[in-house]
This record gives structure tokens, C-alpha cells and sequence, in this order.
């Protein structure tokens, strides 16, 4: 067979591989005249191998363009009687997120292991579960100081303390009571940013049946009997 002849053979191979095999196998004879495919109908010739390339590519090399990612949906308006409360730790700068909705006529936070872990004593390392009347006292507090205008992060100074620490902080002289409901987690000090303590105490005692202990730098509030002081 001529050059010439093999370098049209080579050619026609090529172009009706476009077609695809079966295609090619009515076409393709050699220059002797005999078909190009063997006794068993079975082509002689692998046109993926004779024409890398016109086949059908490797799925992994297959490109289309990316369809572009849908817009988030917009979040949903909370309702008017959930109240969404933004807190800071004061020691250990941790930040928590917390909603809270109403069960039989009380705020309940939606995650209590989450917030029980944010009020844990965080110099023992230590979490126990927090009394939802007192944390739900804090919400109380936080939606009616937002009625009146203020808007910001809660601070939390204390939540749960263990033994170890309320007897460390009596030793230090910082006031803390022997018997006090922060080692049951029933208490909670915090402050609201910009706001001076003595206001706070104020609008607790006209929300809480609780305790409210008003203090230079922060307001205690707890889910004991009813009472009010002066730190």
C-alpha cells in the first residue's frame, strides 16, 4: 500500500470518526477492496485510538459553566412575642446568640444546653442547668429596656459559680453571699451597655417577682422569693 494512499486512508478514518464507529464501519474498506471488518462484524480499527480527541471526552474533562448559586432566602421576621437576646461574657469574651419563645406564659431559651454552657463557672470549667425562670427574668428585662430604646450585647458578669469560687470570691471580699443562688444556678449579674445599673434595678423590679440586687457595675436578678436591695 502507497504512502499516498495509507495518508487518505488516514484521513477518511478521521473524518467519518466524527460520525462515530458505527458510521464508519459502512465506509471504511481497505485499498484490496476487503471490508475493514472482520469475519465476526467486530471493526479491525479503534477509532478512540486512530482519532484521540473526536471521541467523547473523559467525564473529567467535560467543562460547563456553573450555574450560579441561588440567593439565600431572606430569613423569616421573629415573632412579636420571641424575644431574641445578644450576650457577651465579660471574663472570657465568648459571644452567644440566644432566642427565646413563650411556653405557658414564660420566656424559654430554644437551646438550653447551649446558654447553660455560656453561664457556666468558667474558671472550673464547670456547667450545671440553669434555672429557665431566671434566664427568661433576663429576656423579660431585655425586651422592655429595647421598648424604651436601648439596643446593644448583654454583659454577663456571673452566672453558675461552684463552691470553689464563691468561697474564693468571699475570701477576695467581693461580696458574695454564703449561701448564694449563683451555686444552684438560679442568679445571673449582668449589665446592659450604657445604661446605668440603677435603671435596670428599677425596670426589673417592676418586671420580676425575683430577687434584684442593684450594685455600682451591675444588677443581680434571681429566681428566689421576692426581694430588692441596694449592693
Amino acid at each position: 500500500m502507497s504512502q499516498t494512499n495509507l495518508s487518505r486512508r488516514s484521513l477518511l478514518v478521521s473524518a467519518l470518526a466524527c460520525l462515530g464507529p458505527g458510521a464508519a464501519h459502512g465506509f471504511i474498506a481497505s485499498s484490496d477492496g476487503k471490508s475493514l471488518l472482520g469475519t465476526s462484524g467486530r471493526p479491525l480499527i479503534d477509532l478512540q485510538k486512530q482519532a484521540p480527541g473526536l471521541g467523547t471526552p473523559p467525564r473529567d474533562q467535560i467543562t460547563t459553566e456553573l450555574a450560579p448559586e441561588p440567593e439565600p432566602a431572606p430569613s423569616a421576621p421573629l415573632p412579636a412575642d420571641h424575644v431574641q437576646v445578644s450576650m457577651r461574657n465579660a471574663h472570657t469574651a465568648e459571644e452567644l446568640l440566644v432566642r427565646f419563645h413563650p411556653v405557658n406564659g414564660r420566656l424559654v431559651p430554644e437551646h438550653p444546653d447551649t446558654l447553660d454552657h455560656f453561664l457556666r463557672d468558667w474558671r472550673r470549667n464547670r456547667v450545671i442547668p440553669i434555672d429557665p425562670f431566671v434566664t427568661g427574668s433576663l429576656a423579660l428585662v431585655v425586651r422592655e429596656a429595647r421598648r424604651l430604646g436601648w439596643s446593644g450585647t448583654v454583659q454577663i458578669n456571673s452566672g453558675y459559680r461552684t463552691p470553689e469560687t464563691n468561697a474564693a470570691l468571699r475570701r477576695k471580699g467581693i461580696g458574695a453571699a454564703r449561701n448564694s443562688l449563683h451555686l444552684t444556678g438560679q442568679a445571673i449579674d449582668f449589665v446592659l451597655p450604657g445604661v446605668p445599673p440603677r435603671r435596670i434595678g428599677a425596670l426589673a423590679r417592676q418586671l420580676l417577682p425575683g430577687g434584684i440586687g442593684t450594685y455600682a457595675s451591675f444588677v443581680h436578678i434571681d429566681s428566689g422569693r421576692r426581694r430588692s436591695w441596694q449592693g
